[in-house]
């Protein structure tokens, strides 16, 4: 497990000891990984910034490790529904499909229409190679479907940032 993982974990592992001794009601949500409007980090984000500046696109080990990339409206309307909704939960959050790393990378160039160079990088140690939302929890106790796919997502955030070119230079130089 790596510091990433572990902190999670460790969170998680508070939040359940308060829900557990204290008289109050306690939801957890997991997002998975989120993307979108105003999102400056996270792969999809990484891949945009150099493929924009035709930047080879940094690949740590094969790139067929696969993730679960939701859409930032899904993950705000999850939210809405566990305030209404729910109490005393642990949710995974996500689109309950996993997309290869390789295939976000080749996803975000042709939707840019540029071409795919990518850096080849150590594999991050114990990595795990997939990673995807088991949405039965979330879809029994929030009522919670995705709506957003993940080319959908891409048109919608890569055309923002075309239609808000002023934060470009701020967004590619960071």
């Amino acid at each position: 497990i790596n510091a990433y993982a572990f902190s999670k974990t460790c969170s998680d592992t508070i939040a359940q000891d308060i829900y557990h001794n204290k008289p109050m009601l306690l939801t957890l949500l997991r997002p998975f990984n989120t993307y979108g409007l105003w999102h400056w980090d996270g792969v999809i984000a990484r891949f945009t910034k150099c493929l924009l500046q035709a930047m080879p696109v940094p690949m740590q080990g094969t790139g067929i490790q696969a993730r679960d990339f939701v859409f930032v409206s899904d993950v705000v309307r999850a939210y809405e529904l566990a305030i209404k909704n729910c109490g005393g939960a642990t949710i995974e959050i996500g689109t309950g499909i996993a997309t290869t790393v390789n295939d976000v990378a080749r996803l975000v160039a042709d939707k840019l229409g540029v071409e795919l160079r990518v850096k080849v990088l150590p594999a991050r140690e114990k990595d795990f190679y997939v990673q995807f939302a088991d949405l039965s929890t979330a879809r029994h106790l929030l009522g919670f479907e995705p709506q957003v796919t993940l080319s959908e997502g891409l048109d919608i955030y890569l055309d923002w940032l075309k239609r808000n070119h002023t934060v470009l230079p701020a967004f590619t130089n960071g």
